[in-house]
């Protein structure tokens, strides 16, 4: 049944020419198919849940699955399906999810090829099960009573009509034509425009719930919006649009003076009018015309504004704002003054402590809503200065000198007044693991060493960091009959001859952690040549010749759902910390805005079943395409975190929040990422900020050598690089708005 709700647009008191109608028309659906019963299994919690539909035929002949769909009413979208589905062939999955009231429901679809081989047909008492995750709790009674199985038979519709119906012209000024706006489950209005007394029908609308506005004509206000939802049995409606009464208009005249102050900032007036408020841009030394509704009440206001050392006090405030009543008969002209008053400033100190030499000097920057001071070269001791009165938001700078660095302690906002001591106090950072790049250590090679080299140690010095993930260790990629781990799968750059090694000890030198990844998206897994014995003797290795932090396994793309892999590699990790408990191992995992996904899922749960002590799950939070929100890919980034803490809270129950935070490592891709979104310095600094507020285990991006820039401040504009950014910024922007975030 379609649900119909009526919204005024203008007071009720107003006459309509004509009332809305609306009409849905039902259609003939295809029918489920009553022998086959469904069965629903979920196992999980609030925060995530893994669901099994078992589809069962419990008639007397075989029931063909060709072209075949399943509905079902879900608590939320879902975008993958698995499952088993012997003895039919493999088909190919579709999944279409559509909000209706207060579940989603979900539309599967079973694809088969024409082959002659290709089996569809589901014998008598023989099963199917289709599988997936979603990221809440599931009723499984609710389910199962939802599930209708539609075989062999047209795909049940997921799109409808709307015909939209315009009635005589209302006047002289209205114009040819009328207009509506429809808005709904497309997720972008429809504009739709149609002569007087005619209709126009909108197809191809996926099915949920729609608002029809009708837009003002001339001086003829639209009627009622109208709201219809199309469904499965209603899947066209028609909509009798109408108009009220013309409004008079009347006039307001906004005479600006000429700037208060060469280089004033551009105003703005805002005007008041039955809760809606409007915002009316102006010129200095220019009147501005605005038409009103006649007999109307306004307010009127126009806000102070600070510029330089002065506040500019509007003759109408908000506080003070005009009210009045427009009048067709008689424009209203306002005549806007400003009066100047300077701003009173004090002395106040900043107090610098705990710099580790006399000599060492920081930058110090307050912020306020309308100013800004910039102090530099400021060392250990008391330094006065002349501030405007007000509350200020105060940065210092991250001081490193021979491998150590020295954070600030601060206490923002502060409120100044005559006299008042802003206290820095440094102290050394003992958490640079924190910020931890990747580095593919095959990438910017120097052939000519002996032996070879990377360019790990420049980039450390000249970004003065030096903690990092080294990657990635692969099978040899033209040896794939023997167990050969090589950087990169380079035959030439065998692990057994510990390149890099220096290096590795040149950053613990100067107090970095380096880890090591074995993985990554190219190439073959050692996990899937190597035995479980040899695969303990290269892990251990690894922990021998770099003295390595962690190890980290990068398992992504078809390396998720290698059984035999992932099984060998768990076994030999299970065994490897049997032999050395001090062997800290992590994960890492492609995520998005919905956390992890469910193969990734069924590694951080197969690993707690083995007993394997994974110290951090790191969140490859990149490569968005539709799975990120609007806006800042920080918030993305963010959300990902949030998501994953849930998940992870419903495999390990018996953890704290505060450990369960700890476990988490997120890796964005700094710059233009793969599918064209940017992750700028500003992100980076906010999600430093996010780490560090929530106790995360720490941040790894991709990559070092990206954030090197080619060593230079520019826009290299190529797009996703591995050697530059693709916007503009000077080389190590992203090291630095990091480690800014992880240190405020």
């Amino acid at each position: 049944m379609s649900t119909l709700k009526t919204r005024w647009s203008i007071p009720v008191l107003l006459l309509l020419f004509q009332a809305h109608t609306v009409s849905l028309q039902a259609a003939s659906a295809p029918q489920p198919n009553s022998a086959i019963k469904s069965e629903v299994q979920s196992s999980g919690s609030q925060y995530w849940t893994n669901v099994s539909i078992k589809l069962t035929n419990t008639g007397t002949t075989d029931v063909d699955f060709r072209n075949s769909t399943i509905e079902a009413n879900l608590p939320m979208a879902i975008n993958d399906v698995y499952g088993s589905y012997a003895p039919l062939s493999w088909p190919t999955i579709s999944v279409n999810s559509v909000p209706s009231g207060s579940v989603t429901k979900v539309t599967i679809g079973l694809g088969f090829g024409t082959e002659s081989w290709v089996q569809t047909s589901l014998p008598p008492n023989k099963s199917i099960t289709l599988q997936f995750g979603l990221g809440a709790a599931v009723n499984n009674a609710s389910v199962a009573n939802s599930i209708k199985v539609y075989t062999n038979s047209p795909t049940p519709a997921t799109t409808g009509s709307i015909t939209i119906q315009s009635p005589a012209s209302p006047g002289a000024d209205a114009g040819n034509s009328a207009s509506a706006t429809l808005t709904g489950s497309t997720g972008t209005p429809i504009q739709v425009s149609l002569p007087w007394n005619s209709s126009k029908n909108v197809t191809a609308l996926p099915l949920g719930t729609y608002l029809i506005h009708t837009n003002q004509v001339g001086s003829y206000p639209g009627g009622a919006d109208k709201e219809v939802t199309l469904n499965s049995n209603n899947l066209s409606a028609t909509v009798q649009i109408s108009y009220s009464t013309p409004v008079k208009s009347a006039v307001l005249n906004l005479v600006a003076p000429a700037a208060p102050v060469a280089n004033a900032p551009v105003q703005s007036a805002y005007l008041s009018n039955n809760g809606s408020v409007s915002v009316i841009p102006l010129s200095w030394g220019t009147s501005k015309s605005v038409n009103l509704i006649d007999k109307q009440n306004y307010q009127l206001w126009v806000p102070d504004f600070t510029y330089g050392d002065n506040i500019y006090s509007s003759s109408i405030p908000e506080t003070k704002a005009m009210v009045f009543t427009a009048q067709a008969s008689t424009p209203t002209t306002v005549n806007l003054q400003y009066t100047a008053k300077a701003i009173p400033t004090l002395q106040a100190n900043i107090v610098i402590q705990g710099l580790p030499q006399s000599t060492s000097t920081v930058n110090v920057t307050l912020t306020s809503a309308t100013k800004s001071y910039n102090f530099s070269n400021l060392n250990n001791g008391s330094h006065p200065i002349t501030v405007q009165t007000g509350t200020y938001n105060v940065t210092a700078d991250l001081f490193s000198a021979q491998g150590k660095s020295y954070t600030a302690t601060l206490s923002n906002p502060y409120a100044l007044t005559a006299g008042s001591n802003i206290a820095i106090n440094y102290t050394e950072l003992k958490s640079a693991a924190l910020l931890m790049p990747f580095k593919d250590v095959t990438f910017n090679m120097n052939w000519s060493t002996t032996p070879t080299t990377s360019n790990l140690q420049e980039i450390a010095d000249n970004s003065k960091h030096y903690s990092y993930v080294l990657a990635f260790i692969t099978q040899n990629q033209w040896d794939t009959a023997h167990c050969f781990p090589a950087w990169g799968g380079a035959p030439s750059l065998a692990l057994k001859d510990n390149l890099y090694q220096k290096e590795v000890q040149y950053l613990q030198s100067k107090n970095g952690s380096v880890a090591v990844s074995f993985g990554g998206e190219n190439g073959l897994s050692i996990e899937s040549k190597c035995t479980q014995a040899e695969l303990v003797q290269v892990y251990q290795s690894v922990f021998n010749t770099y003295n390595a932090a962690f190890i980290d396994f990068d398992i992504e793309g078809g390396a998720l759902g290698d059984t035999a892999a992932n099984t060998n590699r768990f076994k030999a990790l299970k065994e490897l910390q049997a032999q050395n408990s001090k062997a800290k191992i992590s994960l890492t995992l492609p995520a998005n805005t919905d956390g992890f996904p469910y193969l990734a899922i069924a590694l951080i749960q197969q690993a707690k079943d083995l007993g394997i002590n994974i110290s951090e799950y790191n969140m490859m939070t990149m490569a968005w395409y539709a799975q990120k929100l609007p806006g800042a890919i920080s918030d993305s980034v963010i959300a990902s975190a949030q998501k994953g803490f849930q998940q992870l809270q419903a495999i390990f129950p018996e953890k704290s929040p505060a450990e369960i935070w700890a476990m988490i490592r997120v890796t964005p891709k700094i710059g233009v990422d793969y599918d064209q979104s940017i992750l700028y310095p500003a992100d980076a600094k906010r999600i430093g900020q996010f780490v560090k507020q929530n106790g995360l285990a720490g941040i790894g991006f991709w990559s070092a050598d990206i954030d090197r820039n080619q060593n230079k401040t520019q826009n290299c504009n190529q797009g996703a690089n591995p050697d530059c950014s693709g916007i503009y910024q000077a080389p190590y922007d992203f090291t630095k708005s990091f480690i800014e975030g992880l240190t405020q």
